[in-house]
């Protein structure tokens, strides 16, 4: 009932403006603007607002309650090595690190290499649980880790910036529509806490394993949402995570279409199965999953545009130019908002703008190729 009343709200408010406007291409060019827009302008304001969740003085949990899963191919020995060594400096009560079963050795002697030459009991890595899985599958390892867990930068490529675009985009995006009606669209599992009762269970272990429930972080989202939960965001610079991206330009855009055709699968998935995204979360069903079919962008900007000049026939060449030109400065000025705050840190990216702009564009079509393809699940194709 509420959305048929918002319906016609909508329509009632298209009717009573139309006759406001000398034509139809610029009342059309509004109603696309509107549609385009009010949710970033709505995203800037509620981003700004922004704070990080306050800490008690004597939280209920600390840093001795937590176990740390790390999955993991072990490609790259020095990487895992890295990443585990800020792990420890944490102090979690568990690590457990999850791989092939012929790459336990090797983990386990890379730990005990670390552990053998620092001299701080808090930089050695001998509390390093290692375990092995038959074959390296991210579920079945979470799974494995979950089963034994208690509970009690330096940027250096273009290609590396196009990554650093997409986590504060989506850190952007993710934080104002959770500040307004709660809604997280998909939580990375790179940086998320679960309280162990939620997942360690075997109505979990069951739901997780289930070959239709694919994509690993939007799955996880949905099942916190499904129990009847929330998800509370963590905006404050000591909760920065720090994490490495790819920087091999074609395998990044194998990354990008994995990431874009996971993002089609899990928001069809999430409207075709729950309720949650229209029952709670009324902001987020326009600004994600109406708003995902905003692309290309290119085509969308292009219609605003056109709209914009044909609606202005009235007037002067002059003034439609200056229009053009204004319109075209606000679509560059939503291109770069939401990096404004990496470029207050990291100035010197400034200059891949231009390429960030015109890669933007062409992601858009990839999005489009994603969206007919999104049931092919082979990585990077």
């Amino acid at each position: 009932m509420a959305y048929s009343l918002i319906t016609f709200a909508l329509a009632l408010f298209v009717y009573s403006i139309s006759d406001s406007f000398s034509n139809h291409y610029m009342l059309t060019f509004v109603l696309l603007s509107v549609c385009r827009y009010l949710r970033l302008i709505v995203n800037i304001v509620a981003f700004s607002q922004l704070r990080g969740h306050p800490i008690k003085k004597n939280p209920t949990f600390n840093s001795t309650d937590v176990s740390v899963v790390v999955p993991t191919v072990f490609a790259d020995k020095d990487e895992v090595m890295a990443c585990l060594k800020r792990i420890r400096v944490c102090n979690p009560l568990q690590m457990i690190v999850v791989t092939k079963d012929e790459l336990v050795p090797q983990v386990y002697a890379a730990c005990a290499e670390i552990t053998a030459a620092v001299e701080s009991d808090d930089e050695k890595l001998d509390m390093v649980q290692v375990i092995g899985v038959a074959k390296l599958n991210k579920r079945t390892q979470m799974v494995a880790a979950l089963q034994q867990a208690v509970t009690g930068s330096i940027f250096t490529s273009f290609t590396n910036f196009l990554g650093i675009c997409y986590l504060e985009r989506r850190n952007f995006n993710t934080g104002a529509t959770n500040l307004i009606d709660g809604a997280v669209s998909t939580l990375s599992g790179r940086t998320s806490f679960y309280r162990a009762t939620l997942i360690q269970n075997e109505n979990f272990y069951s739901y997780f394993m289930n070959a239709l429930n694919h994509d690993d972080d939007k799955n996880l989202t949905r099942w916190v949402y499904d129990q009847g939960l929330q998800i509370t965001l963590q905006f404050a610079p000591a909760a920065r995570i720090m994490t490495t991206l790819e920087t091999d330009f074609t395998m990044f855009i194998g990354q990008c279409m994995r990431w874009a055709r996971g993002h089609w699968r899990g928001n069809f998935r999430v409207m075709a199965t729950t309720t949650y995204w229209y029952d709670t979360h009324i902001w987020s069903l326009y600004a994600i999953y109406l708003g995902q079919f905003q692309t290309p962008a290119i085509a969308i900007d292009g219609f605003l545009c056109y709209f914009l000049y044909h609606g202005l026939s009235e007037y002067d060449t002059y003034t439609r130019i200056f229009a053009l030109i204004s319109l075209c400065c606000w679509i560059f000025f939503t291109k770069i908002v939401k990096l404004i705050p990496h470029f207050c840190e990291f100035p010197q990216d400034i200059v891949y703008i231009p390429g960030m702009v015109l890669f933007s564009y062409g992601h858009g079509f990839l999005n489009v190729f994603a969206l007919f393809t999104r049931d092919n699940k082979v990585w990077g194709r």
